[in-house]
Formats: C-alpha cells, structure tokens, sequence
C-alpha cells in the first residue's frame, strides 16, 4: 500500500513539472500619429505562463526628429536633429520591463521608417506570469545636453505593433491524462 502511495506520489510531481514551450502573440491597437497623449492599456491574454524568457514588440511605422538649437540663442542659429524614440513600457504598479526604437536624426526633415522587434528590457517577468499587464507608449526625444533647447519635438507614427511573449505554459490535458492513468492503476490494485 505505501509503495503504490509512494509511486502516485512520484508520477503525480513528475507530471506537475510537464510544461510546453509558447510564443504567444497580442495585436496592441496603438496605431495612430504620435505625439498625443501616450497611449495606455491594460491588457489580459489569457495565459498563465511558468516561466518567461523573452518579452518582445513587433512593431512599424516612422519617427521624425526633433529639432534642437543651444538655449537662448539667436534666431540665426542652424538648427541640429536628434533622433526621436518610441518607447513602451510594461508595469503594474512599477515597470518591470521597456522597449524602444529611435530614428530620424539621419533622415530628417523626412521621417525614418522603421519595422522590427524590440526586446524589453526586464528584471523580473513574474509580474507577467499571469499573462496580464499595462502597457504605455509613447514618443519622446532621446537624452541630450541640457544647453540644447526643443524648437519642433518629434513626431511619430505606429502602424501595427504585437506584443511577443515567448514562455513555457503549463500543459493541462498531459496533466488530466497521467493524473487519471495513475488513478485507474491505484484502483484496479
């Protein structure tokens, strides 16, 4: 009787530890012109994860630079473009993870198109294992100088962005399957 106990025992923490590999993906629906007020959501994909390797933003779209000039200058003063920067962030009560792309700078007065994956950047994705989260974006310039004064911010648009993240979720029909074989073995002796 305890080595059937022992051997259910076993076979039900062996099968506990039964996971699979995902990449789930989440259209965010942030297109649009940027800069307006930064775009906000609280966002459930309906996935509880064991564990997160990589959290990634599939994004387009295009930036143009700001425009800067060394503070209190004359209205002469050539006028230099710096890149502007998208940037997204993952929080809760605090960020637990950023992304972000920056262009313009080389291109301007014509915006830079972009399209890519961005990784953000986390400390601690066990916030996310329950697979809810709030995302914020928004557009910015990139750390410059303090003597160098914003004539034209940047500006931005987003095409299409997803939201990657790339985990190991919990198999719950392997789970069932052993669970009940190990039941019907303890049964049947």
């Amino acid at each position: 009787m305890f080595r059937k106990k022992l051997l259910v025992t076993v076979l039900i923490l062996w099968v506990s530890q039964i996971a699979g590999s995902a990449i789930v993906q989440f259209p965010l629906a942030c297109e649009g012109e940027y800069p307006r007020q930064p775009w906000k959501a609280h966002f459930d994909i309906e996935t509880t994860f064991i564990e997160i390797s990589n959290v990634y933003i599939d994004w387009s779209g295009e930036i143009t630079a700001e425009l800067v000039v060394p503070c209190g200058s004359p209205p002469e003063t050539p006028i230099q473009s710096l890149d502007g920067l998208f940037m997204a962030t993952l929080y809760e009560t605090r960020h637990f993870g950023r992304a972000y792309v920056q262009g313009g700078g080389s291109t301007s007065p014509e915006p830079e198109p972009f399209s890519l994956r961005s990784e953000f950047t986390g400390f601690d994705w066990s916030s996310l294992l329950d697979g809810e989260a709030n995302i914020e974006i928004w557009i910015g310039g990139v750390i410059r100088p303090l003597y160098l004064c914003t004539v034209e911010p940047p500006e931005g648009k987003i095409d299409s962005a997803v939201l990657v993240i790339d985990g190991i979720v919990p198999e719950p029909s392997t789970l069932l399957l052993l669970f009940f074989g190990a039941l019907a073995i303890c049964k049947k002796r």
